[in-house]
């Protein structure tokens, strides 16, 4: 179902170049500092990972409303996009939980 809601709008910066913006929504989760934290939790500032481990720091970020949602899954839990590294869990379900309840179908692929 294509609906409107309300997405994290993260945009970094790359030596003097600024990033197409990254759109989360608020509950999901990437490498801040390192760690896993919701998109909501970002600020300028902050350090993010690029697809290459790569470190990126946050120019700015806003809340934007969009028409579409995506929650696409891999084998490991991340993924790349707009060349940040990111999660694909949210805080629906701790991720530790959710990469094991998706376990039987890793072997599927």
């Amino acid at each position: 179902v294509v609906r409107a809601a309300e997405f994290v709008a993260i945009t970094t910066t790359a030596g003097e170049a600024a990033s197409s913006p990254l759109l989360l929504s608020p509950s999901h989760y990437l490498y801040v500092g390192g760690a896993l934290a919701a998109a909501s939790s970002v600020r300028p500032g902050d350090a993010l990972t690029d697809g290459a481990g790569a470190p990126l720091t946050v120019a700015s970020v806003s809340v934007v409303t969009r028409t579409g949602v995506f929650a696409p899954h891999t084998l490991h839990g991340d993924l790349v996009v707009n060349g940040v590294r990111v999660s694909t869990y949210t805080r629906a379900v701790h991720p530790a939980v959710a990469h094991a309840l998706l376990a039987p179908l890793r072997p599927l692929c």
